[in-house]
């Protein structure tokens, strides 16, 4: 049986997702691929214009476009914010604003179906519509983004999970004078970064140098912090995990409570 265009198209798209060590894609290798797929710029966006990630591919942008794909957003565009506001989907629509416009062809595709506020991938085409196999990959594309998008979604609440129970394990394993330390520290973080200088700490709160010392060692092994020595001017401190900081905020942590 002889294979049709289309399915070879598709068979191109699922080999182009995936690298040599068959890893998930991301969210913009995905939209790139489906870019060079249909031949096509594609832009995901928000309904207020907002743009998340885009791919120009091949297609060449007029001055306008190169502004909004610089400025990740779409808002200054009248045209493309109406086309934004249709509760459907819509294919090869042309600048309702503009006259004779044949340069763009817009199709916009929600992302989530039935959401007011869902993300949708815009695909612009130039100088002519997309015909029906690429409206096809289409909507092949808006089923993997979605996908791919879920897939990242989980990822980032798998982390915040396993980050909470490392700033929970760490804060256990100090001492009440670490505790105090560690707390003196996270306080005065700015932008997730500070320098420590132990001899004021430990002056201030009563306690040795070397409590802050295992502090900070302790809580450099969990993967909360990661440290520099800057000599006499004391240790550079990086906040890797922010649920340790949340702690420190609610204080919560001395009852025994997250």
């Amino acid at each position: 049986m002889k294979k049709s265009p289309l399915t070879e198209t598709i068979r191109q798209l699922n080999s182009s997702l995936y690298d040599s060590e068959g890893q998930t894609p991301n969210l913009q290798q995905t939209v790139s691929a489906i870019s060079s797929i249909i031949d096509a710029a594609v832009f995901i966006v928000n309904r207020e214009g907002d743009l998340l990630t885009a791919e120009s591919g091949s297609l060449k942008l007029d001055d306008n476009l190169s502004l909004l794909f610089k400025d990740q957003s779409l808002k200054t565009d009248k045209g493309i914010m109406q086309l934004l506001k249709s509760s459907e989907a819509v294919y090869n629509q042309t600048d309702p604003t503009k006259k004779n416009n044949g340069d763009y062809y817009y199709s916009l595709v929600p992302l989530n179906a039935g959401e007011k506020k869902s993300t949708l991938m815009m695909i612009c085409s130039a100088k002519k519509p997309l015909d029906n196999d690429q409206l096809v990959m289409v909507e092949i594309g808006v089923l993997l983004i979605g996908l791919v998008k879920r897939i990242e979604e989980l990822g980032k609440e798998e982390e915040i999970i396993r980050n909470k129970k490392l700033a929970e394990g760490a804060f256990e394993s100090l001492s009440y004078s670490e505790v105090e330390a560690i707390e003196e520290i996270l306080k005065n973080i700015t932008n997730n970064e500070s320098v420590v200088i132990a001899s004021k700490i430990a002056d201030s709160l009563g306690i040795t140098r070397s409590v802050i010392v295992n502090a900070l060692r302790k809580f450099e092994s969990a993967g909360i912090i990661e440290s520099r020595s800057l000599g006499m001017k004391g240790t550079f401190i990086r906040v890797k995990n922010l649920h340790a900081l949340e702690m420190i905020a609610s204080r919560s942590f001395k009852s025994g409570t997250y």
